[in-house]
C-alpha cells in the first residue's frame, strides 16, 4: 500500500512455508508461521566475517552480466563472509533479512537493461526491512 510514492504497508506470503511477513509504517515488522507468531527484527550482526548473505544473479546471462555476478561473489569470500546463499526469490529473501535469518541481500539489476528486480519485488521491501530495524541501500 503506497501513499505518495511510499510504503505504508507490506505483506509477503510463503506459501510452501505458510509464512506471512507484514508490516506496518510506524508500527513494526511481523510474522505468522507455524513455529512463531510475533515481531521479527534483523539479526544485528555486525561483521562481514559472520555474515550469512544471499545475492541472486538476476536474468541476464550475457558475459559483462556473468563477469560481474561472479565478482560480486569472489569479493565477498575475499573479505571472509561467513555464508553466500542463493534462494531464488526476491521477496523471501527480504523477509529472510527482515526476521533475522539472514543478514543481507543484494541482487545486481538495471532498469535500462530489464533485468533485476522488479517494482513488485521490492515495493515494501525497504518497510519491511526498516521497520524490523535494517538498513537499506541503493548505491
Amino acid at each position: 500500500y503506497l501513499v505518495n510514492k511510499e510504503a505504508h504497508v507490506c505483506v509477503t506470503y510463503n506459501p510452501i512455508g505458510n509464512e506471512m511477513y507484514w508490516a506496518v509504517k510506524g508500527r513494526g515488522a511481523f510474522t505468522k508461521s507455524p513455529r512463531y507468531e510475533g515481531p521479527i527484527h534483523t539479526s544485528g550482526t555486525k561483521t562481514v566475517g559472520e555474515s550469512v548473505v544471499v545475492m541472486e544473479v538476476g536474468y541476464r546471462r550475457d558475459e559483462q552480466t556473468i563477469a560481474h555476478t561472479t565478482g560480486c561473489l569472489a569479493g565477498l569470500m575475499r573479505r571472509q563472509v561467513r555464508s553466500v546463499r542463493m534462494a531464488g526469490s526476491c521477496g523471501m529473501n527480504v523477509a529472510a533479512v527482515a526476521s533475522g535469518k539472514v543478514d543481507a541481500y543484494f541482487e545486481q539489476g538495471s532498469w535500462e537493461l530489464n533485468s533485476g528486480p522488479k517494482i513488485w519485488d521490492f515495493a515494501g521491501a525497504q518497510l519491511l526491512i526498516e521497520e524490523a530495524g535494517g538498513v537499506v541501500l541503493d548505491p
